[in-house]
């Protein structure tokens, strides 16, 4: 049986898009890093790494979704702050924060986890840190100091607002080059 390796996200507009490319650059420009850098026009968050799905249960998952976003109303995020995972002084994934109606996108987080849990999906038992990853370290690589990074870098300040309107399944596939994301579904929230 054929697999879809697939995760249920938000996506950003262009000027998010944009946003994210300029600070990569940014980053690059400061210094040399061992860091695989997203590709900026698959931005989004995953709300919900599914996994490999049967590509026989990928209307039941995107059904699920639809019953998720069914339950959302529309709300407003804010891109704002660069940070590091597992911490700034180690970083090993590289992100950009979010503002604004975060407790929204949280809900939306919950709805997801409820309507694919019947289809075989277990609720992750770790908390929520929304982001957009903006690139990990290579394999191999000595984490990175982000604090001090930051310290030599402009990069802009001002937030950038961002409607959410949409939830969406999609299909990674693995590449050479960076993981290609393709929207399998997307469907408009309640609200």
């Amino acid at each position: 049986m054929q697999s879809i390796r697939a995760f249920i996200a938000i996506e950003f507009g262009e000027a998010v898009r944009r946003r994210i490319a300029e600070v990569q650059e940014r980053l690059r420009r400061a210094e040399r890093l061992p860091v695989r850098w997203t590709r900026a026009e698959g931005t989004h968050v995953t709300l919900k790494f599914l996994g490999d799905v049967p590509s026989t249960a990928i209307p039941q998952v995107s059904e699920a979704v639809a019953q998720a976003a069914g339950a959302a109303r529309p709300f407003r995020l804010e891109i704002e702050g660069v940070g590091g995972f597992p911490t700034m002084r180690r970083a090993r994934v590289v992100w950009l924060g979010l503002a604004g109606e975060v407790s929204a996108l949280e809900e939306m987080k919950q709805a997801v986890e409820r309507t694919v849990a019947p289809l075989g999906f277990p609720t992750e038992g770790k908390p929520f840190h929304p982001h957009v990853t903006l690139g990990r370290l290579e394999n191999g690589a000595r984490p990175i100091d982000l604090e001090r990074l930051l310290a030599r870098v402009e990069l802009p300040r001002e937030p950038l607002a961002q409607g959410v309107a949409k939830l969406v399944l999609y299909r990674s596939e693995l590449q050479a080059g960076g993981s290609v994301y393709t929207a399998l579904s997307g469907h408009r929230l309640a609200g």
